[in-house]
């Protein structure tokens, strides 16, 4: 089977969805499922497109670059946002889209951050599957609009949810349920796992890994728990960039402050490769995610394939990662008083953080190793 991933953005732009599209692509092809990728040719700048269409091998997986043309170019990115919220589509792709597809059996959508290629590939008769990343992030505008609902319905036949959380919210946005397939994301836990690495064993070493610039994901509730924590805390920050907005340039000004007058040591590190990431997580003695909604991050299947302690919001699919008190622990959002108070427990009691360590580990590889759910996407895909 020919199987043709889509999605938006890709690599060398790097985030949770593209991450995810890489390594699917790189274990389909592992088991006789010919995967390739199509994306935008979008140059460093987010949505800034070039109108030529390359083909390049990234880490063994062969990418079609294609050109576009930005329909929203002329304008400031106020209007710009509040445009793609409202049609759901924003670039126009070049007519080698057609021509590429013939190769393929399964058109495999990934990401409705824009649905601009879905949407110029309603016309074919290919079969297609689209599979739904950030729908807790995008859900008001949809509901809100009904021209990006409408695309959104009309896409595909079949669509991917990640968690339970999904089923009703598309089924409020005119999706039925007989057109929804679970399937939950997997992880590498032969890359991902426990090794012995260096730590800075002065400190207490929490890591946490995200949008910095993103409000949703909760980093001034961590910044404001390790100040509370008054304990000697090492807390690094890791983003796949640094984009300047108001949220995250006061972010930065609270951790200079922390840095020139406490005892905590707050580390910023932008753009980790995937595969240098694992050092991270194993130099650390707990992870933090804080969002406010998400849904399944790839982080918290990374740092519990590699036996973290976790400390996360009861939000979105993360319950169903996290088993609270068994493979870590569950808070509200938008609490630092009770992050502080859970860090102070896995910083008082070792043998703690090795059981729910150990548990995580164990559970991931029973659940979302890559080895069984690229199994259940196969079969998906032969159910097509």
């Amino acid at each position: 089977m020919n199987v043709l991933l889509i999605i938006p953005t890709y690599l060398p732009i790097i985030g949770g969805a593209e991450l995810a599209v890489h390594n699917i692509a790189k274990f389909l092809n592992t088991k006789d499922i010919n995967a390739d990728v199509l994306t935008f040719n979008i140059k460093k700048e987010r949505w800034k497109t070039s109108l030529r269409t390359k083909i390049e091998y990234v880490d063994g997986v062969k990418v079609y670059y294609l050109g576009a043309f930005n329909l929203l170019f002329f304008l400031n990115n106020k209007y710009k946002s509040l445009l793609i919220r409202i049609l759901g589509v924003q670039l126009v792709p070049s007519i080698r889209l057609y021509k590429i597809i013939k190769n393929y059996d399964l058109l495999h959508f990934n990401d409705e951050v824009n649905l601009s290629l879905p949407f110029f590939l309603i016309p074919s008769k290919k079969k297609k599957i689209f599979h739904f990343r950030t729908l807790l992030q995008l859900y008001s505008g949809f509901k809100k609009y009904s021209v990006s609902r409408f695309v959104l319905r009309n896409v595909s036949e079949k669509y991917i949810v990640e968690t339970n959380e999904y089923v009703s919210l598309l089924e409020s946005l005119g999706i039925s349920k007989s057109r929804m397939l679970s399937w939950k994301k997997g992880v590498n836990t032969n890359i991902f796992r426990k090794k012995v690495v260096l730590k800075e064993n002065d400190y207490f070493n929490i890591l946490t890994i995200g949008r910095f610039s993103d409000k949703n994901k909760g980093f001034d509730i961590i910044l404001k728990a390790v100040e509370k924590s008054s304990t000697k805390i090492k807390l690094t920050i890791i983003s796949p960039s640094f984009e300047e907005n108001e949220y995250s340039l006061k972010l930065k000004e609270k951790i200079e402050f922390l840095n020139k007058n406490t005892s905590i040591k707050v580390e910023f590190i932008i753009n980790v490769p995937q595969k240098e990431l694992v050092d991270y997580y194993n130099k650390s003695d707990i992870f933090v995610f804080t969002p406010l909604k998400d849904s399944m991050p790839n982080v918290l299947l990374e740092a519990a394939s590699c036996q973290l302690p976790i400390i996360s919001t009861n939000v979105g699919g993360i319950p169903e990662i996290i088993e609270d008190g068994e493979t870590g622990f569950l808070i509200d959002a938008n609490n630092s008083e009770e992050l502080t108070n859970k860090i102070r427990i896995l910083r008082n009691n070792k043998e703690l953080r090795q059981k729910l360590g150990n548990n995580a580990r164990k559970f991931i590889i029973t659940n979302f190793s890559y080895e069984i759910v690229i199994q259940k996407l196969i079969k998906i895909y032969n159910s097509l």
